[in-house]
């Protein structure tokens, strides 16, 4: 099995067949365009260009835009998902996207000037010689994709008189640089991951029209069709004063290093509908991820936990203790732990939580990083994906269908898929359209196609924020359990589906040539089945099950099949479904085969009723 990224930013899987030849292929691509820019508003610069010392920015603002009340230009994209353990929540990530959400026209296969963050004015007309130094954290790639080492971030200090570039680093990869620049381990799950940087302002620039920009430089592939983001660095903690030292290193601060975990253990969102069965079941402790900055071991005091869902208006609050944390060391194991669950479920069509965790410290720190924020959605789709696309997905080579296993905790009608549609620079390899499919789940893989569309559905793109759209289904699914949600489509075209980076589900998830196999990329497909509260057919839907009292064998069969009754019940009648919950037969209940061999290939629901009106419901597989 082979994994790696080749120049011009495609990630490529191949697996060797009994000859020793690649016979398959998935591919990851960077994005070319950030939803997220294209469609929230600029803030206005301020009036003033000026501001003063201390200057200190950690990027936790709630904004894809950095603070004007610190920069000038506003080219980077702030976010917490890039980032690999930085020293607090949230970084700036430089790459190939301008701050429209756009690949810059200007660039090409030659590195060039891409991003740009610059300091507002500051005066440094009356600090002390020596004193003024400028410390920040770097890294390369993250979780985006690696810069090449011809590629590079800049620093460039600024006065009237002189632009000076005083510190740069080449592009690498991340590991590279994980194992090179920080001789940090490769399993360093609660380790820094960025490399500090402490730079002394010289006396030719104590301006009182100083400043400060950080540039990356980037390059992407010269044919426009080929053109996605690339070459991302991100930078943190970045800290301008005065009376400094060249010691002064060491940042007395405990910080949020990540959102609060989920309530949810297995999914970022079950239907509301199906929350009170699902609850019992997926119900998490709630993870902290702290870090403490500081060369001396800390007491944190506490950690606040509020919940809050916002259509009910119910909330809680929860005091998870203290901690005494070692110097320089992560801690991403600190939890909440319900002991039942404690939400009050209402009969809405939607719940949003909103979950605020808050550090409590001794006052010697950075405030703005104790506190993060996580909100979770339940409304009518399950999904593992934390909504946002690092790259986009696609099948190549003789591949033709992808399947994701999930599980519903309720019956319940599947009416179609949310997705996320990443455009395509290349128009010739673009998939125009797919065809949706049900598959059963046999030993968690795909088993048995129970469902396919009979009309191809068009490859679409949102238009807000959200950037999933819906794709109906010709007809509602009644399902239950496992099962597997995916497409077929065109060779060797490209959906580019939207991939979270962030959540790992990739043994849930299969592509088909000749049989299913396993991926091997970490991550999610942004791919969410949506069920309706609604049941396609109340006698199926509503059915109470006492326990199993039949056994239906052979299954799947070719058609026939036998029936047993563990305690000699025979009067009754038995009903046969399609998945769809339409009623196709009934029957005189019999301890004998059963012939529906006339019946088309797919899942199907036996139901059946005893005199004495006991139910029971088995799903039976027609090969």
């Amino acid at each position: 099995m082979k994994k790696g990224l080749n120049k011009y930013g495609l990630l490529f899987l191949g697996f060797m067949g009994s000859q020793g030849s690649i016979f398959a292929q998935e591919r990851l691509t960077p994005i070319s365009e950030n939803p997220m820019l294209q469609q929230t508003e600029k803030p206005s610069p301020k009036k003033s260009l000026s501001t003063s010392l201390p200057f200190f920015d950690d990027f936790t603002d709630n904004s894809p835009y950095p603070s004007t009340a610190n920069w000038s230009d506003g080219n980077v994209f702030i976010n917490n998902t890039y980032g690999k353990n930085p020293p607090s929540i949230g970084v700036a990530t430089f790459d190939a996207i301008n701050d429209l959400g756009f690949i810059y026209p200007s660039l090409s296969e030659n590195p060039s000037m891409a991003d740009t963050l610059t300091s507002r004015v500051i005066d440094l007309s009356g600090a002390a010689s020596n004193s003024v130094y400028l410390s920040f954290y770097y890294q390369p790639q993250g979780c985006g994709d690696a810069p090449e080492w011809n590629d590079s971030l800049l620093l460039q200090f600024i006065t009237p008189d002189t632009v000076a570039t005083v510190w740069f680093a080449n592009g690498c990869a991340f590991e590279t640089f994980q194992v090179d620049t920080l001789q940090a381990p490769m399993n360093g799950v609660d380790t820094l991951l960025f490399k500090l940087v402490h730079l002394r302002v010289d006396e030719e620039f104590l301006s009182s029209n100083f400043q400060f920009r950080f540039v990356n430089y980037a390059s992407i592939h010269i044919d426009v069709s080929m053109r996605t983001n690339r070459d991302q660095w991100n930078i943190d903690y970045v800290y301008l004063n005065q009376d400094r030292t060249a010691t002064d290193t060491i940042f007395r601060d405990l910080a949020m290093v990540t959102p609060p975990g989920s309530f949810l253990k297995n999914y970022s969102s079950v239907p509301w509908a199906h929350f009170k069965t699902a609850i019992d079941k997926e119900l998490n402790g709630v993870y902290f991820h702290v870090r403490n900055n500081d060369a001396n071991g800390r007491n944190l005091n506490e950690i606040n936990l509020y919940i809050r869902e916002e259509v009910s208006q119910w909330e809680d609050s929860y005091r998870v203790g203290q901690k005494n944390l070692d110097a320089f060391t992560n801690y991403s194991d600190l939890r909440w732990q319900f002991v039942e669950p404690p939400f009050v479920w209402q009969a809405n069509e939607k719940a949003l939580f909103t979950l605020t965790a808050e550090l409590e410290t001794d006052g010697v720190d950075q405030p703005q990083n104790n506190t993060a924020y996580r909100q979770v959605v339940c409304e009518k789709y399950y999904s593992y994906d934390d909504g946002t696309a690092e790259y986009a997905y696609n099948i190549d080579e003789d591949s033709r269908k992808a399947a994701y296993r999930y599980h519903t905790y309720e019956p319940d009608s599947l009416r179609g898929f949310f997705m996320y549609f990443l455009r395509n620079k290349d128009q010739e390899s673009a998939l125009e359209s797919f065809i949706p499919c049900i598959w059963s789940s046999e030993d968690g893989k795909p088993g048995t196609l129970i469902y396919k569309d009979g009309t191809a559905k068009k490859v679409a793109f949102g238009d807000s924020l959200n950037q999933f759209v819906p794709i109906w289904l010709d007809s509602a699914v009644f399902i239950e359990d496992d099962f597997f949600i995916g497409w077929e489509q065109e060779q060797g075209k490209s959906i580019n589906l939207g991939f979270d980076a962030n959540t790992n589900t990739s043994s849930k998830r299969f592509y088909y040539n000749g049989q299913w196999y396993e991926s091997d990329y970490e991550g999610s497909l942004m791919l969410r089945p949506i069920f309706s509260k609604e049941k396609i057919n109340t006698a199926i839907a509503d059915t109470k099950i006492p326990g199993p009292a039949f056994q239906l064998f052979p299954n799947p069969s070719d058609g026939e099949f036998t029936l047993q009754s563990d305690d000699g019940t025979v009067q009754g009648e038995l009903f046969i479904y399609n998945h769809v919950g339409i009623l196709l037969d009934r029957t005189e209940l019999q301890l004998e085969n059963y012939n529906f061999s006339h019946l088309n290939q797919g899942l199907y629901f036996i139901r059946i009723e005893t005199t004495d009106k006991k139910t029971q419901i088995i799903k039976w597989l027609k090969q």
